[in-house]
């Protein structure tokens, strides 16, 4: 018997997989918008910047990349001091 309802097949995963997304891996200390506002460019650059878009060598690339650097030290210092300061039982 013939029946005009066949249902399609549809792979959603397949679709789904395909898609890229222009979010960054990497979990930054900083958001773009402070950066962008501590470098002096806009947010669309430092997102740029962050996803590899642009070339790394300009000045202003290298100083966003500086930024982010020194907020990840930072916050590892941070962390050493408190963990110094308190001195956690083992």
């Amino acid at each position: 018997m013939f029946s005009i309802f066949e249902p399609q097949r549809t792979n959603i995963m397949n679709k789904d997989k395909n898609n890229k997304t222009r979010c960054t891996k990497n979990n930054y200390q900083l958001t773009a918008e402070q950066v962008a506002g501590i470098v002096g460019c806009s947010v669309s650059y430092v997102k740029k910047i962050r996803s590899g878009a642009v070339n790394m060598e300009s000045k202003l690339a290298k100083k966003v990349l500086s930024v982010d650097t020194i907020a990840e030290s930072g916050k590892s210092l941070l962390i050493q001091e408190i963990e110094k300061l308190v001195k956690l039982p083992a």
